[in-house]
């Protein structure tokens, strides 16, 4: 199991007000930031590290796996993103479960893969979830707390980064305390540096 790393609530919260600091100003600012060499692996290691606490409570655990340890180019809020795709793997996952975190390459490609429960996304949210304020109907009726701007954010950070992320849903449900969950995967491709 990996060790925590134990963060204050309050590193927690602060990360999430610099996220929305960045994302209520101009995008054009933090996005033109200069290029910087990022381990993809350790990035959403440390990240994963930090909630291991705050997902304890909740008894979530998380793996990462994966063999690559190559670089990509970056900025400099690049920890952003697996903030985010990690925050909302947490917050909708049901208690009692895992997160998993795959990261791997292939020629001149890193994937990174978060993959949790979460709740259904129907087909024709799939591309609307990315989108600023947009929030999918059931995870509205889940009950969790959200604006729609984080995915939005993650998503144009990775696109000025020249990387990608998308969402793929299993279509078979598993039942926990009456809501249906659904194995959720949010990959995204970077290139190699």
């Amino acid at each position: 199991m990996a060790k925590a790393c134990s963060p204050k609530p309050s590193e927690l919260i602060s990360a999430r007000i610099e996220l929305i600091d960045l994302a209520a100003s101009s995008l054009d600012s933090p996005l033109g930031q200069s290029s910087v060499p990022v381990s993809v692996y350790k990035k959403f290691d440390k990240i994963m590290k930090c909630y291991i606490a705050y997902a304890a409570k909740r008894k979530i655990s998380f793996t990462i796996d994966g063999d690559s340890r190559s670089q990509t180019r970056g900025i400099e809020h690049f920890e952003m993103i697996p903030l985010i795709v990690i925050d909302n793997a947490v917050k909708y996952s049901p208690n009692n479960k895992s997160i998993e975190i795959v990261i791997r390459e292939e020629s001149n490609l890193i994937y990174a893969t978060v993959i949790s429960l979460g709740p259904k996304i129907k087909e024709l949210e799939r591309k609307s979830i990315f989108e600023r304020e947009f929030r999918g109907e059931n995870a509205i009726k889940s009950g969790k707390s959200g604006s729609g701007i984080g995915l939005y954010f993650a998503q144009r950070l990775l696109a000025s980064i020249g990387a990608k992320i998308s969402v793929e849903q299993d279509d078979t449900a598993t039942t926990f305390q009456t809501y249906q969950y659904y194995s959720t995967k949010f990959k995204m491709i970077f290139q190699k540096s």
